[in-house]
């Protein structure tokens, strides 16, 4: 239990680091936050390569959505364009942020991965629209057009994301050989 709290108090922390960054234009704070969350989760877990497999598959996906919906004009961020036409870090690294929550905080979604759809179709906007209200992202001027897209693309994501975390870890276990090998 003492586990889970940590990783929702690290990952809150990391989230309004994160967005404060992009408001604020201030790209050093979101790589330093991003060092100090990173440096927690794997700290915590067990499984870190299954960790970092996850975090980098949830920053990909990440930089591939939501840089789509910037380039449709749904999304406009404020500040931290490294790479023309691609989402900025601070942004990325609220996706890897995330990851960190799916084997631990979330771990119990993966039983219900309907249940992660719709509440990733409902959070998912209900997040970007409050990063849009401390000005970190601007969304569509008629609101609904970004809110839809980023419902169906959490929607889909969150329980693709539980999904991915669960047959990492249990490749991972899978891999681990059940008899410890004895060396002379």
């Amino acid at each position: 239990m003492r586990h889970r709290i940590i990783n929702l108090v690290v990952f809150q922390i990391g989230w309004f680091a994160f967005i404060y960054a992009g408001a604020l234009n201030r790209d050093a704070l979101a790589a330093l936050g991003f060092a100090l969350v990173a440096g927690v989760h794997f700290a915590t877990t067990k499984n870190r390569r299954a960790e970092a497999e996850l975090m980098a598959a949830s920053g990909a996906i990440g930089i591939i959505l939501d840089s789509v919906l910037m380039n449709l004009g749904l999304l406009t961020f404020s500040s931290g364009f490294a790479i023309p036409y691609l989402c900025p870090f601070w942004f990325i690294a609220l996706w890897l942020n995330f990851a960190t929550l799916l084997n631990v905080s979330l771990d119990w979604l993966k039983k219900s991965l309907p249940l992660a759809a719709v509440l990733g179709a409902v959070a998912g906007p209900g997040t970007y629209y409050a990063g849009a209200r401390i000005g970190a992202v601007a969304l569509h001027p008629d609101l609904w057009p970004s809110l839809i897209a980023i419902g169906i693309e959490w929607g889909l994501a969150f329980p693709a994301l539980l999904k991915l975390a669960d047959l990492l870890v249990a490749r991972r276990s899978a891999a681990r050989p059940i008899i410890p090998e004895v060396t002379a």
